[in-house]
């Protein structure tokens, strides 16, 4: 495994049908870099970890990423978007800030076959986000703690006014 320790990364790009793997990142910050996008298969990163990192770059889409783990990524005080990518084995630990992962309508297909195959999807058990919401990934698949992380259903959300105090 290849091991970067507070290294920079300005302007990287993964591009569909790219790969990344066998590497680990220790304090690092990605600034401008871009994964995913293009014509083409989805990327891949694999067998990565991520360690307190900084992330200033685009959203990640088009990507599958398997046994990843990322532990305290900073993304500043931004939304992190994240659409379209597909998750096996991905283990998040420690402070994340704002996440949204979604799916596209387009690739709704590609997500059902994926995840056909998938023992487990997401770990978050040992998670604290400030904010976290997840779409287009089958709850059965996320490993999480239901003693402090729930699971609000779009049709519930709709109509349950106070689910955001939860």
């Amino acid at each position: 495994m290849k091991e970067y320790v507070k290294k920079t990364f300005n302007d990287l790009e993964l591009p569909r049908g790219g790969v990344l793997a066998d590497a680990s990142f220790d304090q690092c910050v990605f600034d401008g870099c871009t994964v995913g996008g293009g014509v083409g298969p989805y990327g891949t990163v694999r067998n990565v970890k991520a360690r307190k990192c900084k992330y200033k770059s685009t959203e990640p889409f088009d990507t599958i990423f398997e046994d990843v783990t990322i532990e305290d990524l900073d993304t500043g005080a931004a939304l992190l978007s994240i659409s379209n990518c597909l998750f096996k084995h991905v283990v998040l630990e420690g402070k994340f800030d704002k996440w949204f992962v979604r799916p596209t309508s387009h690739a709704q297909m590609d997500a059902e076959k994926y995840y056909a195959q998938v023992d487990w999807a997401l770990d978050l058990r040992e998670a604290e986000f400030e904010q976290l919401d997840l779409r287009g990934i089958p709850v059965k698949l996320l490993r999480r703690d239901p003693a402090v992380q729930v699971v609000v259903n779009g049709k519930d959300a709709e109509r349950t006014s106070g689910w955001k105090d939860l």
